[in-house]
């Protein structure tokens, strides 16, 4: 009984310590994935697609991707690249932070850089830049996207309809949205569930166990 309970407790705690913070900054020291593809941190993985590219890493944009040396922009996500945010428990997102996302200019004509991003492999949807680097030195972008409340997966590339011409290209520095884990009275609950139904079908197994005075192969002969 004793080790069912403290069995159910650790469950408990082992779940609740999954759960994140309100605000996923990417750009704390913590994240530094020191050249790797993929970085975990509380439950939260984000990878660098394609599997040979590499995460790019700064205090200021938070994350972009490393493809190599026909990259154009080593430290952030353009062209076929994409970051790929996944959530060991599901998470309510309700805001992102982009970062380095101009109003270009490219043969005379200006344009605002697009990103695109997508949840649980749903459908594409885009973003654009701030018109101008003076306003905006650090070209950032908060949104709020129509998300769901059980987000698993968030993607994000670089808008490529004009086969990778213009130079579309941004970083992701912070997310924002609560935990969608069971609270821990739920959990207590469950844990308490869990006892009671392993002691009812303890004391049904010894209640229906055969005695040694109703089994008749341990019974006396009678004296014979």
């Amino acid at each position: 009984m004793r080790k069912v309970l403290f069995g159910a407790i650790t469950m408990a705690v082992l779940v609740t310590s999954q759960s994140y913070a309100d605000t996923i900054d990417f750009r704390k020291p913590i994240w530094n994935p020191n050249g790797a593809n993929a970085k975990t941190v509380n439950g939260v993985t984000v990878t660098a697609e394609p599997g040979t590219a590499t995460l790019f890493w700064a205090t200021d944009d938070g994350f972009g991707i490393d493809s190599g040396r026909n990259d154009r922009e080593r430290d952030e996500i353009n062209n076929q690249e994409h970051l790929l945010i996944t959530f060991a428990n599901p998470f309510a997102l309700s805001g992102v932070l982009i970062t380095d996302l101009f109003e270009e200019t490219l043969d005379g004509v200006t344009y605002d850089e697009i990103g695109e991003f997508r949840i649980n492999g749903g459908e594409w949807q885009a973003f654009s830049g701030f018109a101008t680097r003076r306003d905006n030195p650090n070209g950032e972008v908060f949104f709020n996207p129509p998300g769901l409340d059980d987000v698993t997966t968030l993607e994000f590339r670089a808008d490529i309809l004009d086969g990778g011409a213009r130079r579309n290209d941004f970083s992701v520095a912070l997310l924002e949205g609560t935990p969608s884990v069971p609270e821990p009275a739920s959990l207590l609950l469950l844990g308490t569930g869990l006892v009671g139904l392993t002691w009812q079908r303890r004391r049904g197994v010894a209640a229906a166990a055969p005695t040694s005075e109703s089994d008749p192969c341990t019974r006396g002969t009678g004296g014979r």
